[in-house]
């Protein structure tokens, strides 16, 4: 069977592929190949004629042999597939070995943090020579800790989280901080960061750019010798123009001094299955990484570094809206609370009773009035007895959530739709996404600082 042009079923159907396609003869002498196969394997019409062990394909890793039934003879027997571009399948995978190599060292900085804990309480409990003599530098650390700590396992759980893809517009700075602080265990690599503070958010899902940015910072990790890796990288950031005064994308550029590819090897640096013999960095990671960044319209390509070493080059589309405000320009002031003879009231919702406690006797010091409430129910009890101004309620509570909590006071007190502050340890859960995208309120990230917790108070109360 032939089309209209000439060409055979089997040419059709090789060039329908994605993938690297060759048609071949009983003797394995090429006929014709798809495009794919020219860009990925430099494969071309004038190798027709020549076998695939001519050309170095006789034993390349991850092909498929597909029969053709009815060849004549010299005509195709058989249709050979190289699977170049990873699959879903692949882009899970990639997503469990990347939280496999990280899992050791995010478990170690995390047991370090709570050994620094630990060890301080026992000092506060035995050596009250030693607190008054380094208490406050201790204090400084164990600070830094209880920052760093929530930020690891933020960025863990988000590369472990499966949901159904979303573009929407990703402040850079901040996704490039949460996939840096998944290497903090890695002491020996030099991190640096140069991103202008008015970059230009960008349109992605932030589950797959995530991903992405991480798979091309544990390659390099990988690159500059896996546990015990040592070297640097460099991150840089720039708006790219689009004409007319308008901004098209960004550039987001990450610089290692890992070996420098070899020529040679980059035509392959992004093939899932690369030939054997090809540069250690090609392979699964950078396949998928080019994967998740094209599905939202960006790019992935590889350049050697000016001085050796490498760099690998994301670009993503700008977002949508606003442009950005110019350098140096003074963000909008909060909205000024109008002083009041009688103090606002807030209705503290947690189900631990320590987190409720010190929340309590922190906002009574802010001259707040503060009642608490154990249970959705119990808050639920308390709004029908008293007026509440806020509530500051825990989003993962055991019989009701913070967003149920949030309709059903909603609902009897119409007040409280826009006076409501959920609090969490995993702000980036798909339903307090949602819920802040739809509400306009925020979610504080726990833990928080006393100052975060009055700002935020404060900022709803003026809204």
């Amino acid at each position: 069977m032939t089309a209209s042009d000439g060409r055979s079923t089997a040419e059709l159907l090789a060039g329908s592929l994605l993938d690297a396609a060759v048609l071949v003869d009983a003797s394995d002498r090429v006929l014709a190949c798809n495009a794919a196969a020219t860009t990925r394997l430099g494969v071309t019409g004038a190798d027709t004629g020549r076998t695939l062990a001519q050309l170095g394909l006789g034993d390349r890793p991850g092909a498929s042999r597909l029969p053709l039934a009815g060849a004549p003879a010299g005509g195709a027997a058989a249709l050979v597939v190289w699977r170049t571009e990873p699959s879903n399948d692949d882009v899970a995978l990639q997503k469990m070995r990347a939280m496999a190599r990280l899992a050791r060292g995010v478990t170690h900085e995390g047991r370090n943090q709570l050994a620094g804990f630990r060890s301080f309480f026992g000092l506060l409990r035995t050596d009250e020579a030693f607190i008054a003599e380094y208490g406050t530098a201790m204090i400084d650390g164990l600070e830094e800790n209880a920052r760093l700590a929530p930020e690891l396992l933020s960025a863990f759980a988000e590369l472990a989280r499966d949901r159904r893809p979303d573009p929407a517009p990703q402040p850079l700075r901040s996704s490039v901080r949460e996939a840096l602080v998944l290497l903090e265990f890695a002491m020996d690599v030099r991190r640096a960061v140069d991103m202008p503070n008015d970059l230009p958010d960008v349109l992605a899902d932030r589950g797959r750019l995530h991903q992405a940015l991480v798979a091309v910072l544990v390659n390099t990790l990988d690159a500059l010798g896996g546990p015990r890796a040592r070297g640097s990288v460099v991150v840089t950031a720039t708006a790219l123009d689009g004409g007319g005064g308008g901004l098209a994308a960004v550039r987001l550029v990450f610089e290692d001094d890992a070996p420098t590819v070899p020529p040679a090897d980059r035509a392959h640096l992004f093939d899932r299955v690369p030939p054997p013999g090809c540069s250690p960095r090609a392979g699964l990671d950078l396949a998928v990484a080019r994967r998740l960044l094209e599905a939202d319209g960006g790019t992935l390509d590889h350049e050697p570094g000016p001085e050796g070493g490498n760099r690998f080059i994301v670009t993503l589309p700008c977002a949508p809206g606003e442009p950005p405000a110019a350098p140096g320009t003074a963000p909008s002031p909060t909205p000024a609370v109008e002083p009041r003879s009688v103090p606002l009231t807030v209705l503290v919702c947690d189900d631990e009773p320590p987190i409720r406690d010190l929340m309590i006797r922190v906002l009574e010091r802010s001259h707040f009035r503060v009642l608490g409430a154990a249970s959705a129910a119990e808050a639920l009890t308390i709004l029908e007895r008293e007026h509440v101004d806020v509530v500051m309620s825990d989003h993962n509570m055991s019989e009701m959530s913070g967003v149920e909590l949030y309709g059903i006071a909603g609902d009897r007190h119409p007040h409280l739709r826009g006076h409501f502050v959920l609090m969490s340890g995993d702000p980036g859960n798909l339903d307090l996404v949602a819920f802040s995208t739809r509400t306009g309120l925020p979610v504080l990230a726990k833990p928080f600082t006393f100052a975060e917790l009055n700002q935020t108070i404060r900022e709803v109360v003026g809204s």
